[in-house]
């Protein structure tokens, strides 16, 4: 059985434009992973707070922000609702765009989503993100070095990475209500 990858709603939007770029070298390592296993077909699972891109025990990362409130703020849950809102409202079926729903993210949808993220049909939640202008010049650029499914990125005898375990609750982090994590 494949492992499932958490996801956060606006990281949803993230997928789609993930070149590389990132916070730190941990960071790319972890996304380029996680991008590799949904590649490779694993499900992934929508989840509040912190996902598998913020945090993976398999490499020993978590995202520079965990320790700080910024992740934990208002903003960022506002960004998850928005994303997940305009993924119901424009992309619908056949996947489920709200807590808890497993996805199967497949190239078809994907490319469904690249093109509403390039109309702006699903960007609401990144008129605040430090990575909209790059974001938009690779919708610009038709996707072209995006990794998930890019035609160099899905190749089906390419081991995989460690992929992320779950994430530990520490008594600084606790779970809020209705707030899931995959194990």
């Amino acid at each position: 059985m494949k492992s499932v990858i958490t996801l956060r709603g606006h990281h949803l939007l993230c997928l789609l434009t993930y070149v590389g770029a990132g916070y730190s070298e941990k960071f790319k390592e972890n996304f380029n992973a996680i991008v590799k296993a949904l590649n490779h077909g694993h499900p992934a699972r929508i989840v509040a707070g912190y996902d598998s891109i913020c945090h993976n025990e398999s490499i020993f990362f978590a995202c520079p922000h965990m320790d700080s409130q910024k992740c934990k703020n208002i903003h960022e849950q506002e960004m998850d609702r928005l994303a997940l809102a305009d993924l119901s409202r424009h992309i619908g079926k056949p996947q489920k765009w709200e807590l808890g729903s497993r996805l199967a993210l497949t190239e078809p949808l994907t490319q469904r989503m690249r093109s509403a993220f390039a109309k702006g049909a699903i960007r609401r939640a990144c008129r605040s993100c430090p990575w909209e202008s790059l974001c938009t010049q690779i919708a610009q650029d038709s996707f072209h070095q995006a990794k998930l499914f890019s035609p160099l990125a899905v190749r089906k005898n390419t081991p995989l990475s460690p992929l992320p375990k779950t994430l530990v609750i520490l008594p600084s982090n606790p779970p809020k209500d209705k707030e899931l994590f995959m194990g």
